[in-house]
C-alpha cells in the first residue's frame, strides 16, 4: 500500500497529490495534519468511489483509502465524463473570466495566495477552459515576475487562449511587461462573453 506523507503541505497540494496517486493505486495511506486537508481529501476519496478509514494519531491523522471495485465505480459517470458530455451538447467554448489578481475580499495577502493556488490547480482539470480572460488587476497575473506566470504559460501551451485587457494593461503601465497570452480589447472580450456556452468568473 502506497503511503503519502502530506503533513505540512498547503492547500490544494494534498488533494492534488492524492488525486494523482489514485490514478495508479487502489489503496493509499495518507498522513495529514490539517482538519481542512482531511476534509478535502475525504471529499475527493468519496467522489472517486473510495472507502475511507480515519485513524487519529495525536498531532496528525491517517486516512486509509481503498477504491471500490472498478465495475461498481464505473456505474456512475465521473465528473470529467459528465463535463465532457455537457460540452458535447453545448455549442461554443467554456470561458473563464478573472477580474482581479486576488481571490475573495478581506485580506489581500491571503487573496494573492488563493489566486495563485487557483491558477495552479486549473492545470489538473480536463477539459480545460477554451479561453481565460483577464481584466482589471487580473492582468497582473500574466506579466513578468508574476507568481502565476509559469502556470499560465503551461495552460497556454496546452491550448488555452489567454486574453489580457489592453486598457487594463495600459492603466497599470504593464503593456510592455505582458509575458504570456495576448493583448485584447473590449469588443473582442464582449464577443467572447456573449458567445460562450459556459461562463465562469471570479
Amino acid at each position: 500500500m502506497l503511503q503519502l506523507d502530506l503533513r505540512g503541505r498547503p492547500c490544494p497540494e494534498p488533494v492534488l497529490e492524492v488525486r494523482k496517486a489514485l490514478m495508479e493505486h487502489s489503496e493509499l495511506e495518507v498522513l495529514l495534519d490539517s482538519t481542512t486537508s482531511v476534509a478535502n481529501v475525504s471529499r475527493l476519496a468519496r467522489s472517486s468511489a473510495c472507502s475511507i478509514e480515519e485513524v487519529e494519531r495525536g498531532d496528525h491523522s491517517l486516512l486509509i483509502l481503498r477504491r471500490e471495485d472498478k465495475a461498481e465505480a464505473q456505474s456512475t459517470p465521473s465528473v470529467t465524463e459528465t463535463r465532457e458530455a455537457d460540452a458535447a451538447v453545448q455549442q461554443g467554448p467554456h470561458v473563464l473570466v478573472l477580474s482581479a489578481d486576488t481571490m475573495g475580499r478581506g485580506d489581500d495577502e491571503l487573496g494573492h495566495v488563493l489566486m495563485r493556488a487557483f491558477v495552479s490547480t486549473l492545470r489538473e482539470f480536463d477539459p480545460l477552459p477554451a479561453r481565460i480572460i483577464l481584466y482589471n488587476s487580473a492582468v497582473k497575473l500574466a506579466v513578468q515576475d508574476s507568481a502565476a506566470l509559469k502556470d499560465l504559460q503551461e495552460l497556454v501551451e496546452r491550448g488555452v487562449d489567454l486574453l489580457a485587457c489592453g486598457t487594463c494593461l495600459k492603466h497599470f503601465a504593464l503593456t510592455e511587461q505582458l509575458a504570456v497570452g495576448r493583448v485584447s480589447n473590449m469588443y473582442e472580450i464582449a464577443g467572447e462573453l456573449i458567445g460562450a456556452a459556459r461562463l465562469s468568473s471570479l
